[in-house]
């Protein structure tokens, strides 16, 4: 997991109570992990593809963007993993040593949680009747209402290092003795299956379907797809950042390659952003994507996930590290190595 100590340049606020849910019975690693599905890919090309097209530009034709994306507020913090409300008004990032609510219109530190150290805010969603982040904490799956005033519920899962909401609970991505193991769980904390796969996949970026709880790593053998008892590879790229939107799956990898891949693994689209992508997130509520690109300026692109086309884009100074999406579309997070900045997504 991508895990830095962060500098809080605000004090902590109360810490909220946390009740420790059950430690589930994750069954010892078999001695040899279950082998990755890797059928033959074509290994990306170190030239660049010549028949790959480039980014779509300028939809409008008359130098209009479809979207502005003004900056709405800058919270001094480094975080740690970054996730926004529903409604885009808070935030939730991991700070190092704590986990803190932002609220966004105007980057002011709220609440913090947990408290444990290494704290890392993975998701958002819907949990019974209400909002709730997800972070990650060593050995602990964190789930807590957003709002202050509420109580956190922590599932001890050792050697965690990634998690994503499900519909009947979460998935979690952990390292063993043996390996990396991934990890189906009900909103109790009871197992509903598992995948162990190799050691030294247990790291790269997450993604999952809430709905079926298929889950994708990013590996330098690829990108894998996880079910419990399967894996397989579903496309070559390396270094890569994956985002999913509840229909496809994006991939953005170092050689600036951006794909979206469909259920199946057929490329849908394929295009060259010309430089290093460093962060993805998905905009349902738009049908759109943003990729946080290394280029000479770096720049955030909002592309509609149809087809690539550029609808709207804003430069930033310092490396990305995260992009989050509101649900309903109406404000982006952008985490970077000195901050996290917050920006509206408003159309034309």
């Amino acid at each position: 997991m991508r895990v830095l100590p962060a500098l809080v340049l605000l004090a902590a606020c109360s810490v909220s109570e946390r009740p420790t849910g059950p430690a589930p019975d994750l069954s010892a690693p078999p001695a040899t992990p279950a082998p990755i599905d890797d059928p033959a890919q074509p290994a990306p090309s170190d030239q660049g593809d010549p028949d790959l097209p480039t980014l779509p530009v300028d939809p409008g034709g008359a130098g209009l963007a479809a979207y502005e994306l003004p900056l709405v507020s800058d919270a001094g913090v480094i975080a740690d993993g970054v996730a926004i409300s529903g409604i885009g008004d808070m935030a939730h990032a991991g700070l190092g040593s704590v986990s803190c609510d932002i609220y966004t219109t105007y980057g002011s530190i709220g609440s913090d949680y947990y408290d444990a150290g290494d704290d890392t805010v993975v998701d958002v969603g819907i949990v019974g009747v209400g909002e709730a982040w997800l972070a990650i904490t060593p050995g602990l799956v964190n789930v807590h209402p957003v709002g202050s005033g509420q109580t956190s519920q922590s599932y001890s899962v050792a050697g965690v290092t990634d998690a994503r909401f499900t519909e009947d609970g979460f998935v979690a991505v952990a390292r063993t003795t043996t390996g990396c193991l991934a990890g189906w769980f009900d909103d109790a904390g009871n197992v509903l299956g598992t995948v162990h796969f190799e050691a030294g996949l247990c790291d790269g970026s997450f993604a999952a379907d809430p709905v079926t709880g298929l889950a994708w790593l990013a590996s330098d053998r690829g990108v894998i797809e996880l079910a419990p008892g399967d894996t397989r590879v579903v496309h070559p790229g390396v270094g890569a950042h994956l985002a999913y939107d509840g229909d496809a799956l994006y991939v953005g990898e170092v050689d600036g390659h951006l794909s979206s891949l469909a259920s199946d693994g057929a490329v849908r689209w394929s295009v060259d952003m010309g430089a290093p992508i460093q962060a993805l997130a998905a905009d349902p509520a738009n049908g759109a994507l943003f990729a946080a690109v290394d280029s000479f300026q770096r720049q955030v692109h909002m592309l509609d996930a149809a087809d690539a086309t550029e609808l709207g884009a804003f430069s930033y100074s310092l490396p990305a590290k995260h992009l989050a999406v509101s649900a309903g579309g109406t404000r982006l997070a952008l985490a970077t190595t000195s901050d996290v900045r917050f920006h509206d997504i408003i159309e034309n």
